[in-house]
C-alpha cells in the first residue's frame, strides 16, 4: 500500500523560542530527524513537509497550507489536498522520540474500514499528529473543520468522525523506552528534559 509521509515544520513556535524545525537536537535538525524517520519507516518514499508557504526545504518539497492560520488541521488538510496516494503519514517536528520503530507497528493497524490510526499515550490522550489518515475518508472532514463556521475543532473531535483506529499504548508498549515515543517538544527545557 502507498502511504505518503507529511512532516509539520510550520508552527509558530511560540513557547520554544526559536524555529523549532531548524533546532539541533543530537546532532540533526528536528524537521530532518522527523523526515529521516518517516523514510526509513515507510521505504521508497519521500517526506514532504508542510509549513505556512510552499518552497523546499532540506531537498525536499514543502506543501503550503491551504487556508492559512488554521493550524495542525490545517496542516494537514494541506498533506491531504496535496497527496496522491490513498494514506498519509503525518509526524508532527516536535515529536523527536516517535521513532521508525512505532511508525512501522503504527502502519499495521491500517484497514480500510478506518480513516485514521492514531496511537494513544500512556496518560490516555491520543496523538494525532504520529498518525495515518485516509485521504478520501478525511480530506472532506478536515476542510469542513477548517473551513466552516466551527473552526476551532480539536484534532481529536476531526478524527472522532472518520471512524478512528485507535492504537492503544499496550498496543506498542513493547517498543523499547515506549512511554517517551510521544513525548511532544513544546519548550527548549522539555527537549532538556528528553
Amino acid at each position: 500500500m502507498e502511504i505518503q509521509p507529511y512532516i509539520l515544520i510550520g508552527g509558530n513556535s511560540t513557547r520554544f523560542g526559536t524555529d523549532k524545525a531548524t533546532f539541533e537536537f543530537e546532532g540533526e535538525m528536528l524537521a530532518a530527524r522527523a523526515a529521516r524517520t518517516a523514510e526509513e519507516a515507510l521505504p521508497k518514499t519521500q517526506a514532504r513537509f508542510v509549513s505556512k508557504a510552499a518552497d523546499t526545504f532540506l531537498g525536499r518539497p514543502v506543501i503550503a497550507d491551504v487556508y492559512a492560520d488554521r493550524g495542525a488541521a490545517g496542516a494537514i488538510h494541506a498533506a491531504l489536498a496535496n497527496a496522491s496516494a490513498p494514506w498519509i503519514f503525518i509526524l508532527a517536528c516536535d515529536l523527536p522520540l516517535a521513532g521508525r520503530d512505532l511508525i512501522a507497528k503504527l502502519s499495521t493497524f491500517i484497514e480500510e474500514e478506518h480513516g485514521c490510526v492514531v496511537p494513544v499515550q500512556p496518560d490516555g490522550r491520543w496523538q494525532p499528529l504520529c498518525a495515518f489518515y485516509h485521504v478520501d475518508m478525511c480530506l472532506k472532514r478536515f476542510e469542513m473543520a477548517i473551513a466552516g463556521a466551527d473552526r476551532n475543532q480539536s484534532l481529536r473531535s476531526i478524527a472522532e468522525h472518520v471512524e478512528p483506529r485507535l492504537v492503544e499504548f499496550s498496543e506498542y508498549s513493547d517498543i523499547p523506552d515506549s512511554r517517551r515515543l510521544l513525548t511532544n517538544v513544546n519548550t527548549l527545557a522539555d527537549l532538556d528534559n528528553i
